[in-house]
């Protein structure tokens, strides 16, 4: 059977989501303990950070194409940032706002291009949902390629204004923290779940994101590279493999049909 078919059988696609949502929490709370204890190892600290944004990614996702009502989206968004900021505090041995701030920013760097897609229409569907004729939203090799190449210019560019860019402050490195890991997060969603071909799509997405941890770390002088590397691949793979939890339940990214005249 294609990969590209609806989910069957009697697997209950919301249970499955749900036990994905546990699977983050116990992997979250174990990684936190893990990275919480010091010691030379950074790399560690670097893959727990990863998972923290990979989660706070899937946050942003669900805040976008979510389909409750606005009150329980506003008050997980509120649960969701308070929970992830004291994660991410703890891992890194303390509490402190700027973990709820780093949280919030990727949270609302992620939604807000979801939320516009939304407006135009785009969603995640159950893929046999009687919501008439839905348009697929597809995508081939040659995006991935393309990305690629932006990705490749990016670096190059990053590399020659590096030295006219101010470095050493904090809103600066905020700044290219919430880009660097928003974009990771939200990448996924369009190349996991509107191909035909996801596993090719995820090994190059964890690949664009180890190239952006290595942009922000040249960027910003911050070196290390190999522990950004890591912690924006850690992020991809992490969103990645939820996706394809979420695309094997039967959920694919959609255009719905233009509302009627009259429809709210």
């Amino acid at each position: 059977m294609s990969s590209d078919g609806p989910t069957t059988g009697t697997t209950n696609p919301r249970r499955r989501i749900l036990w994905l949502v546990v699977g983050h929490v116990v992997v979250g709370l174990i990684g936190a303990f893990v990275a919480y204890f010091p010691g030379p190892d950074l790399v560690r600290r670097a893959a727990f950070v990863g998972i923290v944004a990979s989660q706070t990614s899937l946050l942003g996702i669900w805040v976008g194409f979510g389909s409750d009502p606005w009150w329980k989206t506003l008050i997980g968004i509120v649960l969701g940032v308070g929970y992830l900021g004291i994660l991410l505090g703890t891992g890194r041995s303390g509490l402190a706002p700027e973990s709820f701030v780093i949280v919030a920013l990727d949270t609302t760097f992620v939604a807000m291009p979801l939320l516009i897609a939304r407006f135009f229409r785009v969603a995640v569907r159950l893929d046999c949902s009687p919501a008439g004729s839905l348009g697929r939203i597809q995508f081939t090799i040659r995006h991935l390629m393309i990305l690629t190449f932006v990705v490749a210019c990016l670096t190059t560019v990053g590399k020659w204004v590096q030295p006219y860019l101010p470095h050493g402050g904090v809103r600066f490195e905020l700044l290219l923290g919430t880009v660097m890991f928003g974009s990771v997060g939200v990448l996924p969603v369009w190349f996991v779940l509107a191909t035909k071909q996801p596993v090719l799509y995820s090994v190059g997405l964890v690949a664009v994101g180890a190239g952006a941890g290595y942009c922000l770390a040249k960027i910003s002088r911050a070196g290390n590279e190999g522990i950004w590397m890591t912690a924006a691949a850690s992020e991809a793979m992490a969103v990645v493999a939820s996706l394809l939890v979420v695309r094997s339940c039967g959920y694919r990214l959609v255009r719905l049909p233009p509302r009627r005249q009259g429809e709210r």
